[in-house]
């Protein structure tokens, strides 16, 4: 009953959280689902429907793999028909659940095919409310489980869908593209290095929006223990990029490059790691390089750490 009570968001959010948690030690969680279903199917409050699927993420993540085939099938229809809505918030609490409900799959095959279907149709002619919420999903799939999501469709399909979302001249699809490479990027070694020159040559996209999370992808993986400050080519990939970014005219932009730049060389720990790296850049570069510490990375690296931005913008209970 709290779950659907209609004048607050906050209530609603406790409730599926509550549920959430319930389910997982409820002998049979299946019924909830349905019944959790049949809500979104029916419901005509964008409100209570966008909580509804949030609940339902939750659900899936704690006991998704104990979830028969059929009702798996019941789910995904329903889904569908909401990941294209026009809400924008309705179709990325769907594309969570759709993401949410691929890693937890048991059945391997079914999952395979799900993904073809949805997650890795980014090249295709559908709409782009479609592609951004298979975006979403594939950004919470990597989240929940990136080695499982690699082992399914192979590096080179994953990184050919990725780059299709992150490219795409639409904000909200490229935008979830980038966070879904970002929690590739952490997760999974060794780094993607084309795909992650793809994410970082996003700085140059039309939304300063897109620009903005370029440097944050950048940063949330300097900070991850997949980065080796040490690696030349690794750094080479990122750091002309975000060099660029501390140009950009846009405020938010460049401080964003500014601190993704101060994290892929460990420049509060000390200089060691940008000194190597200034040193096998030839003149030009190292020029420029040198100035944007001189003018702004040496004193950005004397303030606080306040750590990366959290990549996953959906909404969880």
């Amino acid at each position: 009953k709290a779950l659907q009570e209609p004048t607050s968001k906050a209530v609603r959010l406790k409730a599926g959280a509550a549920l959430a948690r319930l389910v997982g030690i409820h002998p049979k969680p299946e019924p909830i689902v349905v019944e959790l279903i049949k809500f979104v199917s029916s419901a005509d409050d964008s409100a209570l429907t966008e909580t509804t699927l949030v609940t339902l993420r939750a659900i899936f993540g704690a006991v998704g793999d104990k979830i028969s085939a059929d009702t798996i099938g019941n789910v995904l229809q329903v889904i569908n028909e909401q990941i294209a809505n026009a809400d924008d918030q309705i179709r990325v609490a769907a594309g969570a659940v759709l993401g949410e409900m691929v890693a937890k799959m048991s059945d391997e095959e079914k999952m395979k095919q799900t993904m073809e279907q949805t997650l890795m149709n980014a090249e295709g002619n559908s709409d782009w409310t479609l592609k951004h919420g298979w975006a979403v999903a594939l950004q919470t799939a990597l989240k929940r489980d990136a080695a499982r999501i690699v082992n399914a469709v192979g590096e080179e399909r994953l990184r050919k869908a990725l780059t299709a979302y992150i490219t795409s001249d639409r904000p909200a699809v490229s935008l979830a593209g980038l966070r879904a490479a970002g929690f590739l990027f952490m997760s999974h070694s060794p780094i993607d290095k084309v795909l992650l020159a793809t994410a970082v040559r996003a700085i140059n996209h039309q939304s300063n929006d897109v620009k903005r999370l370029a440097a944050v992808v950048v940063h949330n993986l300097s900070a991850s223990s997949s980065h080796d400050a040490s690696d030349v080519s690794l750094l080479k990939t990122m750091v002309p990029m975000m060099v660029n970014g501390t140009k950009e005219k846009n405020l938010a932009v460049r401080v964003s490059s500014e601190l993704a730049l101060v994290a892929a060389f460990r420049l509060r720990a000390d200089t060691t790691y940008y000194e190597k790296y200034l040193a096998s850049l030839e003149a030009g570069a190292r020029d420029t390089l040198a100035d944007v510490y001189a003018k702004s990375l040496a004193k950005t690296a004397k303030q606080a750490d306040a750590g990366a931005e959290d990549l996953d913008d959906t909404l969880r209970v």
